[in-house]
């Protein structure tokens, strides 16, 4: 059984999951790695080279140095309308939905320690034997 103070915890979470997830759609950049488009670019010198609609784009990558001449695929993520302004695949992108998903995992974390415990002390007080003094007389 789920306790009530599980439930509002639980309740809690979730709103606190879900004003995390409007805070992140609105913001300009976050949003892109929900609703963007992801593309294959390269990196090379510190610089990403990314196609979109047909056009080529360029933006700065601050995850590699301006001296490492190889070239890397990554993944950019655009907004279709403005590809100007992308975000590069990185551990930025991690951390966010992490953050987004901390809050319904919790919130479920919450019900099924619960509901466990309920369980558990359910069968706890089931499995006691009667005290003496409760027992029925056998003299009857």
């Amino acid at each position: 059984m789920i306790t009530r103070r599980a439930g509002v915890a639980a309740v809690i979470l979730l709103v606190m999951g879900v004003l995390v997830l409007l805070i992140e759609i609105q913001s300009p950049s976050d949003s892109v790695y929900l609703t963007g488009t992801r593309v294959e670019g390269t990196s090379v010198r510190g610089l990403v080279y990314y196609t979109v609609g047909g056009e080529q784009y360029t933006v700065v990558n601050p995850h590699q140095s301006a001296s490492e001449a190889t070239p890397v695929p990554v993944s950019v993520y655009v907004d279709p309308a403005n590809p100007t302004q992308p975000e590069i695949n990185g551990v930025t992108r991690w951390v966010d939905l992490g953050f987004i998903a901390l809050w319904p995992v919790l919130a479920l974390l919450v019900l099924v320690t619960s509901a466990v415990r309920g369980i558990r002390d359910r069968d706890r007080t089931c499995h006691q034997p009667m005290p003496e003094h409760a027992r029925p007389s056998a003299a009857g």
